[in-house]
């Protein structure tokens, strides 16, 4: 197993935040998000880490939001230092990609996906380590 890489996926989001995604005409009329190799390796780098959680939805749904959304996220990193909670917001994060394209690139775009990040190291270096299985 090998260490989940805070400072490397922290160092990329600061540097494209602010920086607009680029999208690319395909099959959709609006196009699909171009995303640099990196965040995908972060996707996959999580997904295949102790953090993610495959009962996300379970922990998701004891929050107090109808549907959570990016100014809730915003605010449970200030107000939470709830490890299950941040692993099941990212892991929805990664997974939510497929459903709703062009999420990921919102979210790096407003630094959110920095600042959750920040978060996520802050309360596991707390907590532990977090291996890649």
């Amino acid at each position: 197993m090998s260490q989940f890489d805070f400072d490397k996926h922290i160092a990329y989001f600061r540097d494209a935040q602010g920086v607009p995604v680029v999208w690319t005409v395909g099959k959709h009329l609006d196009g699909s998000p171009d995303y640099d190799q990196e965040m995908y390796q972060f996707a996959s780098e999580f997904q295949h880490s102790t953090m993610y959680n495959r009962d996300y939805d379970r922990v998701l749904s004891k929050l107090p939001y109808d549907k959570l959304e990016e100014r809730d996220i915003e605010k449970l990193i200030v107000e939470s230092d709830d490890v299950a909670t941040f692993d099941a917001i990212t892991t929805a994060i990664i997974r939510g990609e497929r459903h709703l394209e062009g999420m990921w690139a919102s979210m790096l775009e407003n630094g959110l996906l920095l600042r959750l990040t920040e978060k996520l190291q802050a309360i596991h270096k707390n907590k532990a380590t977090v291996d890649i299985k």
